[in-house]
């Protein structure tokens, strides 16, 4: 539990180095901030998703929302740190700037007039790979329905709809 410098260091290279993070917060058993790459810290402990993780030790995907560094699409991705036993002993948590992760989609191959659309549990955009700053953030459940064709997208094309959910994340593409 003991965080030196230099670990607040490699937090604030992973920060500067990769776009899509923001802020990593490192939050003990009890909810309290040990260590953050912001001075947002005490918001970011008080997530749901923090609360979430160190009620069930399961990584815990929060649904997006305004980030408050940027005022840009978020989310937080939570994760347990544990004991030798096992035993949740804190958080870490990892700000994402979603306008931001589009840019895995760079390499992935798909059809002309085709988009990868990423949703969160609760309807709302997380990423897309097409108009991704002007529609992340936005209400797409209309698009979580079983697979079908003739699905009217959020570009209003009709495009042929293949859901396939992200694991513990609740998320869809």
């Amino acid at each position: 539990s003991d965080v030196c410098s230099s670990d607040l260091h490699l937090f604030a290279t992973v920060v500067r180095r990769d776009p899509l993070v923001r802020n990593i917060v490192l939050v003990d058993a009890q909810g309290r901030v040990v260590a953050s790459t912001t001075a947002l810290a005490s918001q970011s402990a008080a997530l749901p998703v923090v609360s979430e993780v160190l009620r069930t030790g399961q990584p815990v995907v929060s649904p997006v929302f305004a980030g408050p560094l940027l005022n840009r699409p978020a989310a937080v991705v939570a994760m347990p740190l544990t004991d030798d036993d096992g035993t949740t002993a804190g958080v870490i948590g990892f700000g994402l700037e979603l306008e931001r992760l589009p840019r895995l989609f760079s390499e992935t191959p798909v059809p002309d007039g085709g988009v990868i659309t990423v949703v969160d549990r609760a309807g709302r955009v997380v990423a897309r790979n097409q108009d991704s700053a002007r529609l992340v953030g936005t209400d797409a459940s209309a698009l979580l329905v079983a697979n079908r064709s003739n699905l009217r997208d959020l570009d209003g094309v009709d495009r042929i709809g293949v859901q396939v959910p992200i694991g513990r994340a609740g998320w869809r593409v």
